[in-house]
């Protein structure tokens, strides 16, 4: 009896810990509403330029803000009201299903989008229950920043490029060693760089991978299992036993979760049809999936395109691309739009890539978990308000 009374009052004391913290997450979740909600202050003022944001984490509370200061600065005459409608963990749906809400209350002349990277399952579906919420959040930043955070990435990359430019091929493999001992998992993507900055694959001698598949055992990541693919492609006569042995101990890694471009070249190699008929079919799973939520952001994207005209034709329509990735993608994804003759496309990839030649990765980023990008630093929003806000500004100077 004194067992289960004592169980019991460990449940009871669970499920009000558990109360108490939900109800502490909903005030604060109506706090924080209702300061958006005061910052997205509606103004009536008909010589008000008002700018609807619209966007994930990366926009939510990140550069918004800014371009305000900046709009303010540099456009004294004018008046400027940016509105933050950036929401943690949305996707193109939900911004979407909103959009004639966010027409209706703020009524903008200019609408700004960052928006797609959340439609390939970086997100999470919100809940009323702010306890499942907060967990899908740790859950999230845990992912995007302990697997994919390197703040030296760029850094060596760009040494070992001029390192490269002076085919000191050498020096280039001694940092491979050095990072090889000095780093743990959540450093792969140096790996990556590095293979990807000598591209030389018979410099790079057969040690390394030795040491690669021994330092991660028995953790392979998606990046690691790239460089022992490409490793057995391109020593064919090497363990071959080893090898195979290796590919059907990995086998749910390949089928299910990482299956990379030559996977079925190497499989013959090794003659593994079962394998093969199984990765077969997953890719083309994986296709069909990759083309339909490319479709779904796409239509979409239109949607809020066409709902925003259908409102106000004069409206200014700014897609703007994430940070370091081409504009072309996004020019490709939108030009059957048939509004695309009125959209004025933002690349956030140049002035990304000489920043970060000119700064740390860790002063512009947070994490990089869209790998090349991730949540910015008060710098790396910066560069994207000051960026946008020159857009802007040519319009109306």
């Amino acid at each position: 009896m004194k067992i289960v009374k004592k169980i019991s009052l460990i449940i009871i004391g669970i499920i009000l810990s558990l109360i108490i913290l939900e109800t502490g997450l909903q005030l604060a979740g109506f706090t924080l509403t209702a300061i958006k909600k005061y910052k997205n202050k509606i103004t009536k003022d008909p010589n008000t330029i008002t700018i609807l944001c619209l966007g994930e984490s990366t926009t939510d509370g990140q550069w918004p803000p800014i371009l305000q200061k900046i709009l303010d600065k540099k456009s004294p005459d004018k008046k400027f009201n940016v509105i933050d409608e950036g929401i943690v963990g949305t996707n193109t749906k939900l911004i979407a299903k909103k959009i004639k809400q966010n027409l209706l209350k703020y009524n903008p002349d200019i609408i700004i989008t960052m928006i797609g990277i959340n439609d390939v399952g970086q997100g999470y579906n919100h809940s009323e229950i702010k306890i499942f919420n907060l967990i899908q959040l740790i859950l999230f930043h845990f992912k995007t920043h302990y697997l994919y955070t390197n703040a030296s990435v760029i850094e060596i990359d760009a040494e070992c490029m001029e390192l490269r430019k002076l085919q000191n091929i050498s020096l280039i493999k001694e940092k491979y060693y050095n990072l090889l001992r000095l780093s743990d998992f959540s450093d792969t993507y140096v790996y990556y760089r590095l293979w990807e900055t000598i591209n030389i694959p018979e410099e790079v001698d057969i040690t390394f991978y030795d040491k690669l598949l021994e330092y991660n055992k028995p953790l392979i990541s998606d990046l690691t299992l790239s460089y022992i693919l490409k490793y057995f492609n391109t020593y064919k006569n090497y363990g071959t036993e080893q090898i195979k042995d290796f590919l059907i101990n990995n086998k749910n890694r390949l089928i299910y979760d990482y299956t990379p471009a030559n996977i079925i070249e190497i499989l013959e190699k090794y003659d593994l049809p079962f394998l093969i008929k199984d990765i077969k079919k997953n890719i083309h799973t994986k296709n069909n999936r990759k083309k339909e939520v490319k479709e779904n952001t796409i239509k979409n994207y239109n949607y809020i395109l066409k709902e925003s005209q259908l409102f106000n034709n004069k409206i200014i329509f700014i897609p703007m691309q994430y940070p370091t990735l081409s504009i072309e993608q996004l020019k490709d994804d939108l030009k059957d739009s048939p509004y695309y003759d009125k959209l004025i496309f933002v690349s956030n990839e140049e002035n990304f890539k000489q920043a970060l030649q000119k700064y740390k990765t860790e002063d512009i980023f947070i994490d990089m978990f869209g790998i090349s990008f991730g949540h910015c630093t008060e710098l790396g929003n910066t560069l994207i308000a000051e960026n946008v806000a020159e857009t802007i500004l040519k319009l109306y100077n």
